[in-house]
């Protein structure tokens, strides 16, 4: 979810397809997150971080309503994927 207003259009235009259960929203700006969710609660939605990762990055992520926690590939630690599956 690339910009502002982005959430309801694309969330409409996956159930007009029937592909719901195909797809997988995601974004670094977690507001389009909850904006999914509010349209589609049943959806999977991944919360995206990058290289600056906040402490409290699970909790932002469940507060999100983001079901998946995405992490770029070099700041996964073991502590960071314990901390998500606690």
């Amino acid at each position: 979810l690339k910009g502002p207003g982005t959430a309801l259009p694309a969330v409409q235009l996956v159930q007009k397809l029937n592909m719901t259960h195909r797809c997988h929203y995601s974004s670094f700006e977690h507001s389009r997150i909850a904006e999914v969710r509010e349209h589609d609660p049943s959806v999977i939605t991944g919360a995206l971080f990058a290289d600056d990762i906040p402490d409290d990055f699970v909790e932002r992520s469940i507060a999100a309503g983001a079901t998946e926690i995405h992490l770029k590939y070099d700041t996964c630690t073991s502590d960071r994927i314990q901390r998500i599956h606690a």
